[in-house]
């Protein structure tokens, strides 16, 4: 199965998913993730162990573990080796599980009772070998600064291996340095897609609400515009000045912009999609992303260019509600048809490593996007007035009095 095989995405019903997972298990099960303190989680790895599975797993050695009511030692009995990070050397902040070497969850999930109640993500993404070896890799360097505190005896310190020259000798599917770097690549991957469709996702119902409002106070709004954009032409044309020429540029361009709108509003009716059809609009959406954005590909300039022209065609249907359209992209990312991403099995540093700065910089543009919306006044009414209708009935009531406020100073302009 390819490294880049389409993931599931899950926002509800997580610890099921986890539960299932480990449940379906048949030969290895290892865990890295910041707090574990799930009953059912917990008694899900020791069935698998006792049914024959190996099964790991890393943790943090701090108080909200320490005080969970978990006996950590129940699973160091039945074999299962519980490596604890040391607190003083930072936050172990992992939260990623890989079954059989074939399927990896991952995402904002802790394996505590907390999140079960939480708003919550995972990704269940089908790997083949050499994700599998990567998370392997990374999971053997934090076992080399644990200590396993709940096993009867100390185990015995195990041989720290030698790394290898920084550019000499490599491993079966690369350096060590390579593994590491396309291990952060895909935590970086994840979390932009999950940005880049978090954003898109806010600028959609910014949208719609602003089309459900025009749909409700086309004929007020318009008119409100068009006397703001006369007493501004008015005002300009009495003094001369050229601020008041500027002010009436701009409510010109306002009272247009606006117009266009209307007119694409008429030109595009809106879609209406039942629940079910929205779950599913949202869910391939989201996959979609995953596969097709641009940053994946920036070692290739003409994937790139492709990703980013698939990137806004899928953005512009799911605006659109149109499912068909979304999952007709999504289709042809599943099966190749469109393009695969290479970096999985990449070695070179020098291009893992300008991969890795260009992810970067893009999540950081993301978080600022993001954050940029939620300060902007038209998020804030959106989230402050859920209901358009009801927002809409006191929105029309203002619009009418200012527009009676605007014709009289317009007629004391028009004597």
């Amino acid at each position: 199965m390819p490294d880049n095989a389409t993931p599931a995405t899950h926002f509800t019903n997580i610890r099921q998913v986890l539960r299932r997972a480990i449940r379906q298990a048949e030969n290895e099960v290892f865990v890295a993730v910041a707090w574990f303190t799930d009953d059912a989680l917990f008694a899900e790895l020791l069935a698998a162990q006792q049914r024959g599975v190996q099964v790991e797993v890393a943790l943090m050695n701090d108080e909200i573990n320490r005080q969970s009511g978990l006996d950590y030692a129940a699973l160091e009995t039945a074999g299962i080796a519980v490596w604890c990070y040391p607190e003083h050397l930072g936050l172990m902040h992992h939260k990623f599980c890989v079954v059989d070497e074939s399927t990896l969850l991952i995402g904002s999930y802790n394996w505590t009772r907390k999140a079960a109640k939480n708003e919550e993500s995972l990704l269940e993404i089908p790997i083949g070998a050499q994700l599998a070896a990567d998370f392997r890799a990374e999971f053997e360097r934090i076992k080399q600064v644990c200590v396993r505190l709940y096993a009867a005896a100390p185990a015995p310190p195990e041989p720290v291996p030698t790394p290898p020259p920084f550019a000499g000798e490599t491993l079966p599917g690369g350096s060590l340095l390579a593994a590491d770097l396309r291990v952060e690549i895909l935590f970086l991957e994840l979390e932009t897609a999950q940005l880049e469709a978090e954003k898109n996702s806010m600028e959609t119902v910014l949208l719609a609400f602003e089309r459900r409002l025009r749909d409700l106070l086309g004929d007020l709004l318009a008119r409100h515009l068009d006397l703001q954009r006369q007493l501004a032409e008015r005002k300009a044309q009495l003094t001369g000045k050229r601020q008041d020429q500027e002010q009436y540029e701009q409510r010109e361009a306002e009272f247009r912009q606006f117009r266009e709108k209307i007119r694409e509003d008429a030109a595009n009716p809106e879609v209406l999609l039942d629940e079910p059809a929205a779950a599913d609009l949202k869910q391939l959406y989201r996959e979609a992303v995953l596969l097709a954005h641009p940053d994946r590909y920036g070692n290739d300039p003409q994937k790139e260019a492709e990703a980013n022209a698939l990137m806004a065609a899928l953005t512009e249907a799911y605006r659109r509600k149109d499912l068909e359209k979304v999952r007709e992209i999504w289709l042809s990312l599943k099966n190749g048809t469109a393009f695969r991403a290479d970096w999985a099995a990449m070695t070179d540093i020098e291009q893992l490593q300008a991969i890795l700065t260009k992810l970067k910089k893009r999540r950081a543009e993301l978080a600022q996007a993001i954050a940029d919306l939620q300060q902007s006044e038209a998020y804030r009414t959106q989230q402050a007035n859920p209901d358009a209708e009801a927002y809409a009935a006191v929105l029309r009531e203002q619009l009418e009095r200012n527009i009676q406020i605007l014709e009289n100073e317009i007629n004391q302009l028009y004597p």
